[in-house]
């Protein structure tokens, strides 16, 4: 995979990710906390 398309599929995950943070509501507080644990991970 050449780093363009390395860097492509990289925006894609991170869009992704932010967009399931944005979907959360403030009451799922837990949910988010455990997201993000989970992003640390990886």
């Amino acid at each position: 995979m050449d780093a363009l398309a390395l860097l492509k599929a990289d925006h894609e995950r991170v869009a992704l990710m932010l967009e399931t943070i944005e979907t959360t509501t403030k009451r799922a507080l837990k949910g988010r906390e455990e997201f993000l644990r989970s992003l640390k991970r990886n």
